[in-house]
């Protein structure tokens, strides 16, 4: 037993991370975790830096923000004066900010995605707090405005997500509560499809 525990002992000392030659304790990179029962080493480069860039011309919380062709999208959001429909293009080329169309409906705490060069925003937290069901599409290469189906329920806060050509929405809230709903969209039919809910309500 006691030859086992030195073994163990040994092994454990041979293995454990130390710092490289010259570098004091506890200086070096962090191990990180990388799949169960391994760790990586992670360290920064020295031309590892933050620079500030053009700034938004709308200050704002809780917006979308999505990448389109070269570009980023700002869209709507919780502005000073409450939500926006603000729509604002950055390109980060020129380091410079286009204002776009103003969305139809102002909204707070929503998310955007593309789906076939235009900008789907679902739902979103309207100026007394309520979540809506409204779903508003961006076309940037037109910057116009249209409607497409109505999410099954008002949600807010919620997760999204595009895959394979369809929308999902997780969670989020009703205005009032969290709720643990997941909604699919297929825009070929431009129709929702409520899935399997979430195993606990979610919000962002």
């Amino acid at each position: 037993l006691v030859l086992s525990l030195l073994v163990v002992t040994l092994a454990t000392a041979l293995s454990w991370p130390r710092a490289a030659a010259g570098e004091p304790a506890g200086q070096g990179p962090l191990p990180v975790q990388a799949g169960v029962g391994a760790t990586a080493r992670v360290s920064v480069g020295e031309d590892s830096h933050w620079s500030e860039r053009a700034g938004m011309p709308t200050r704002r919380t809780g917006l979308a923000l999505v990448a389109w062709e070269r570009q980023l999208i700002a869209v709507g959001g919780q502005a000073p004066e409450g939500p926006t429909g603000a729509v604002e293009l950055y390109d980060p080329a020129a380091d410079g900010w286009t204002r776009g169309a103003e969305k139809p409906t102002a909204v707070a705490y929503v998310g955007a995605a593309v789906l076939d060069g235009r900008v789907y925003v679902p739902g979103g937290c309207t100026a007394d707090g309520r979540a809506t069901a409204v779903v508003e599409v961006y076309d940037p290469a037109t910057d116009e405005w249209s409607e497409a189906a109505p999410l099954p329920a008002p949600v807010c806060a919620y997760a999204l997500a595009a895959q394979d050509g369809r929308l999902y929405v997780f969670g989020g809230t009703d205005g009032e509560r969290p709720v643990g709903s997941t909604f699919a969209y297929d825009p070929e039919s431009d129709a929702w499809e409520e899935r399997a809910p979430l195993p606990e309500p979610l919000t962002l």
